[in-house]
């Protein structure tokens, strides 16, 4: 994961007036401030004025999204940068950035001007740039969670599915109880997840 450290004097954080804006916003007050993310979401879209429907719907993608997926965007980041010293807005700028170009179908040049546009130091912005860049021309080079040397199967379980491992030892404990039925009921995304889960805690 990212080491990141406080927003750092000169890198101006984007006022939300944008999909975009406002994802970084809510992004930034979950990760600095521990803010719940659908009341800063409201809160920052109403503020925002103004956005279309979908804007609306593009910013709480981006921030469940990323929310959703934060170890395993770090996971990819961090082998395109030395990032132990990333500064937060601009690592939720990464974030979001890396989220777009391996989760949706927007452009990759769209995707990295956007990432770019919400960071105001100059030096920073030629950082997400160029980070961004390497991730759009080399995502398919990428170390899997599972075939990094660096990660037990249960940290690379960890990171795939940006499940704490807390929760991995919780579930495990609930399995060996006889209460893996509930898991499988579960749909979508998280269901593919938590069979993952169960296969792990099983083996």
């Amino acid at each position: 994961m990212l080491a990141v450290l406080p927003a750092l004097a000169g890198l101006a954080v984007t006022a939300p007036t944008s999909s975009r804006g406002v994802a970084h916003r809510v992004l930034l007050r979950c990760a600095r401030d521990g803010a719940f993310a659908d009341r800063a979401l409201s809160s920052a879209i109403e503020g925002a004025g103004g956005l279309s429907g979908g804007d609306r719907a593009l910013a709480t993608e981006l921030v469940y999204g990323v929310l959703r997926h934060t170890r395993s965007l770090d996971h990819s980041l961090a082998q395109l940068a030395t990032l132990n010293r990333t500064a937060l807005p601009t690592a939720v700028a990464l974030r979001i950035g890396a989220y777009e170009l391996l989760h949706l179908s927007t452009p990759d040049h769209a995707a990295v001007d956007e990432a770019v546009s919400l960071i105001g130091a100059k030096a920073q912005r030629r950082f997400v740039n160029g980070v961004l860049r390497n991730l759009a021309r080399g995502r398919g080079r990428l170390v899997s969670p599972d075939a990094d040397p660096r990660l037990g199967a249960r940290a690379a379980l960890a990171v795939r599915t940006s499940t704490p491992e807390w929760l991995l030892d919780d579930v495990a404990r609930a399995l060996r109880g006889g209460e893996a039925a509930a898991l499988e009921e579960e749909g979508g995304e998280a269901a593919a997840a938590e069979a993952e889960v169960v296969a792990w805690a099983e083996a």
